[in-house]
């Protein structure tokens, strides 16, 4: 989903916002991937979900991606803009707009999960 919001008015000055917002049809639940599932107890797999701290943000601000994952003691991210990061709750400020995809690949003995979703990255402009 792409929320644009726009204001203008008859002063001089019109203000357009524009920010990320991850996209709900792309959840993890359906975009998780189990490479080998086959004899493996469903106790034992991970899991792999994240959230943002932001539900609105911008470029440059500085983002909080939360782990929700289940089961699993190795986290690998991926923030869809050549960086990367392999902490649990990491933090990350993108330095130009675009659509990234983000990725979130949680493991343990047993097996990997990897969790996808697509934000969108504006940038906030005043029109005066």
């Amino acid at each position: 989903m792409i929320i644009i919001s726009e204001k203008k008015s008859h002063h001089k000055a019109a203000y357009a916002f524009a920010f990320i917002i991850l996209f709900p049809f792309l959840s993890c639940e359906e975009n998780s991937y189990h490479p080998s599932k086959d004899g493996l107890p469903v106790e034992d797999a991970p899991f792999s979900s994240f959230s943002t701290n932001l539900s609105v943000a911008r470029k440059g601000d500085t983002i909080q991606f939360i782990n929700e994952s289940d089961n699993a003691s190795t986290y690998f991210w991926d923030f869809g803009d050549g960086n990367a990061s392999a902490s649990k709750d990491p933090f990350h400020v993108y330095a130009s707009t675009g659509i990234f995809r983000i990725s979130l690949m949680a493991v343990n003995a047993f097996d990997t999960s990897m969790c996808s979703k697509d934000i969108i990255i504006k940038e906030f402009t005043v029109i005066k």
